[in-house]
Formats: C-alpha cells, structure tokens, sequence
C-alpha cells in the first residue's frame, strides 16, 4: 500500500516532509530507498532541534538497526503502518570500544523508524502507544 506520506523536494535534502507525535510538529529527511536506509544518519554531526530522519519500508517487517558511524546520540523510534509508536530504543550512540555493534530489533514488525536527537522522547512524553500522524494525513 502506499505511504501516507507526501514527500516534497528541497534544495537541501534529497525527500523532506513533516510528521507530529504528541502535539510537536517535525521536519524529517526521509529515507525511502534501500540505500538511503543502508546510511541514513551516519557521519551527521548534528540534527536541528525538532528534526529527525523517517525510515520508509516498502512492506511490514522487522529491520535491524546498529549505531555504526553514528556521530550523535539518538532516540529510535519503531513505528507500525497505523502509525502507533511500538517500541522506542533511547539514547544510542556508537561504541567506540571495538566491541562488536548491538544490534536493536523493532518489538513487532513495523513499517517505520524515527530517528532523532536523544533525549527528545523523554522531553515531548513520546512513549509506546504514542500516534504519529503524517504531513498530508
């Protein structure tokens, strides 16, 4: 099925639109295609406040995610196709240690994932049960 979202061009981000989750409105970079999902925040030294990075899935499923190359701490957000926060990682960084990287798995499939800078599910009261609802929605 098609995605909510109605996804628009800027000169300073490949896809860009907007999302709101308990009353706040954000800018998001979204990540449609597998490449873009492959590198999504890496090598970013920062994100504005308010502003994230939507990970689009073609179908429902449960993706991977690690931290690698990841410069800035970040909350993740696993999100179903009705919209519904299902589960939230907080705080992650990259470890430096050279351990191997954890690896974080969504509670039930999902169709997509919200990163942000952390700390901004703790401010805003984002939690599970949480609705996202998409610009156009």
């Amino acid at each position: 099925s098609p995605s909510p979202l109605a996804p628009s061009h800027s000169p300073t981000t490949e896809l860009s639109s907007h999302l709101t989750v308990e009353g706040v409105t954000f800018t998001v970079e979204l990540a449609v295609t597998a490449e873009a999902r492959s590198i999504g925040l890496m090598h970013r030294s920062s994100l504005k406040k308010n502003q994230g990075m939507l990970f689009v899935f073609p179908h429902n499923q449960k993706p991977r995610f690690w931290m690698k190359n990841m410069l800035i701490p970040i909350d993740l957000f696993w999100i179903n196709l009705d919209g519904t926060i299902v589960g939230i990682e907080s705080d992650l960084s990259f470890d430096k240690s050279g351990n191997p990287p954890t690896i974080y798995y969504p509670p039930t499939p999902i169709r997509y994932v919200f990163e942000v800078n952390a700390g901004v599910a703790d401010k805003y009261g984002i939690r599970p049960g949480s609705l996202v609802v998409f610009e156009g929605q």
